[in-house]
């Protein structure tokens, strides 16, 4: 019993509205913190997979998904309009995978 009434007398001092807000930022950083850490990063081209678009019905192809959505996606680019085919560029005079958009081509 003494040790019972010994805590409820220091809690008061332990629990009071500063120290318990300090706990919550402190708890809320750490998750935070653990949270970022455990994150996995994207990192491969082949990790992004692009939704069936319905007018169309074609999807981004992988060698340009990821950059595709980097850079602000379907409502800079458009959605695709050809599948990957590979053209001439006419630059280099090789033979490079394209895929066309609304309003971009990718090669």
């Amino acid at each position: 019993m003494f040790l019972l009434g010994k805590f409820f007398k220091n809690a008061s001092r332990l629990f009071t509205k500063k120290t318990l807000n300090i706990w919550v930022i402190q708890a809320f950083v750490a998750t935070l913190v653990i949270s970022l850490i455990a994150w996995p990063p994207v990192t491969a081209q082949s990790n992004c997979t692009s939704p069936k678009f319905e007018g169309t019905n074609l999807t981004i192809a992988p060698e340009f998904c990821q950059f595709c959505f980097d850079n602000g996606g379907i409502s800079i680019f458009g959605v695709p309009i050809t599948a990957i085919n590979n053209e001439i560029s006419p630059e280099t005079g090789q033979s490079v995978p394209t895929q066309w958009f609304e309003r971009h081509r990718f090669n």
